[in-house]
């Protein structure tokens, strides 16, 4: 089964989360549960895009 997600992150809230960890945390999380094969990032509209 193949999956696509989308999200957008605040960039204020983003970037306290990729001070402390939080995001990285909760990507691999995600990655893992999800068995993913690949993941991208981007901007879009000027947010941290996945």
């Amino acid at each position: 089964m193949r999956l696509m997600m989308k999200f957008t992150i605040p960039v204020e809230r983003g970037n306290e989360a990729a001070k402390d960890g939080t995001m990285e945390r909760a990507i691999e999380s995600l990655v893992k549960a999800t068995n993913s094969e690949a993941a991208y990032f981007t901007v879009i509209d000027g947010e941290r895009a996945d």
